[in-house]
């Protein structure tokens, strides 16, 4: 009916902004995890298993949850649901962290994750 079927959007909806500002917090999470671990791994000369660890895990969650808000914003589209009038407002943030994340937080992780593996 269609009350229900009101009730499975606003859910959907609801999990959307929910993952969409998990990620948000992991990003930012992420940078400080990797930005501390490369200036720790510069100070001692190489990195202990603890910090290399810390860096995949992290960057794993990260990549993980970016790939829900995509996978819940692709659904909302191919069921033809409409999105939250207001989701611009924390999603185009969101893809711009994202991207900034990539650029420069993956782009320092690299190198470290080589001389470190």
């Amino acid at each position: 009916n269609d009350e229900e079927a009101r009730d499975v959007h606003a859910l959907v909806v609801r999990y959307q902004i929910g993952s969409i500002q998990m990620a948000s917090q992991l990003i930012e999470n992420a940078e400080s995890v990797v930005s501390d671990a490369i200036s720790e791994s510069e100070q001692a000369m190489g990195a202990d298993d603890n910090v290399v660890e810390s860096v995949v895990v992290v960057l794993q969650a990260t990549i993980r949850q970016m790939g829900m808000v995509v996978t819940t914003t692709e659904s909302i589209d191919k069921l033809s649901m409409k999105h939250d009038p207001e989701i611009h407002t924390i999603f185009q943030p969101l893809i711009v962290s994202y991207t900034r994340f990539v650029v420069s937080c993956l782009h320092d992780a690299i190198p470290f994750l080589r001389k470190t593996c």
